[in-house]
């Protein structure tokens, strides 16, 4: 996907979240998301000893 593209992504029930008394998702419910890549960046990851971190330029 480039900059400035739509993507519309479909999660189905079974693999979407658990379903509980304390959800709002019941068995049969799907998950609709649109996206949009607004930019990309150049991204490296950074490791110290046991310390990881990712730096984006």
């Amino acid at each position: 996907m480039r900059p400035g593209g739509k993507r519309r992504i479909i999660i189905p029930p079974e693999l979407g979240p658990p379903v509980g008394p304390s959800t709002f998702f019941s068995s049969k419910q799907f998950e609709v998301f649109d996206v949009e890549m607004l930019n990309v960046k150049d991204c490296e990851r950074r490791t110290i000893a046991f310390y990881s971190d990712v730096v984006c330029n």
